[in-house]
């Protein structure tokens, strides 16, 4: 960016040599005009000129030039400031209630279907945990409460991952974030589908058509697949 301040030289050059050629040529109007003719001192007046003429234009065109390059410098500036201090609040965004409040914000003409997308998954999974406390609440099911952790961190890997479309969105734009919120919603659908079987899998038990040693395989089978989750999200 240090063309940006530049001194515009060329121009103060021909400017100077500009103006010293008139002034010599004004000094030395006599001996010009009685040795080299009237016309020869007409002629250097208007060389002179010209040079004085062609660099205050060389000086005009470089500062101007300097104040565009100047301003273009403090935009950049002011974008990459703008951008981290983006990406600051996204990772300030903690519960689902804050990040869909900012999806329905950010939302346009060119990413709303992906916007409405992610919202829909944010409030499935925080469906699906209303419905697990129902089903506790009118049922007995103790001995089961070892899911609920199991369903709070589905609910939290989920909003990671709509963090991180979000954060794809100020890096890089709305068309980098539709690419990218496709194949992030089929993760989060994986997601969605084992909380849901939970579901089902904790209703059939209380409708006696599945048995308790089924469940506490189901549960288990849940806390190893989000370990698992868990661990290649660490890994990357």
């Amino acid at each position: 960016m240090r063309n940006a301040r530049k001194i515009p030289v060329g121009g103060i050059i021909v400017t100077a040599i500009g103006a010293l050629a008139i002034g010599l040529a004004h000094v030395m109007n006599n001996y010009i005009i009685i040795n080299y003719h009237y016309r020869t001192w007409v002629a250097c007046i208007w060389v002179a000129r010209i040079l004085l003429i062609t660099g205050v234009v060389v000086l005009i065109f470089g500062i101007i030039r300097n104040l565009i390059d100047e301003h273009r410098r403090k935009e950049q500036l002011r974008l990459q400031e703008e951008r981290k201090r983006k990406i600051s609040e996204e990772q300030k965004l903690k519960g689902p209630e804050d990040i869909e409040k900012y999806l329905r914000d950010m939302r346009n003409v060119e990413n709303e279907e992906s916007v409405d997308n992610l919202i829909s998954r944010i409030r499935s999974m925080g469906d699906y945990r209303r419905r697990l406390d129902r089903l506790f609440k009118i049922n007995e099911m103790e001995a089961f409460r070892n899911i609920e952790p199991a369903f709070q961190q589905l609910e939290e890997e989920i909003c990671e991952h709509v963090l991180s479309a979000i954060n794809l969105n100020v890096a890089g734009g709305d068309e980098v974030f539709v690419a990218s919120s496709e194949k992030i919603c089929r993760i989060i659908d994986q997601k969605l589908n084992c909380a849901q079987n939970a579901l089902l899998q904790l209703a059939e038990y209380t409708n006696g058509r599945a048995t308790e040693d089924s469940v506490v395989v189901m549960i288990k089978s849940l806390v190893e697949v989000l370990e698992t989750s868990k661990e290649r999200g660490e890994e990357e």
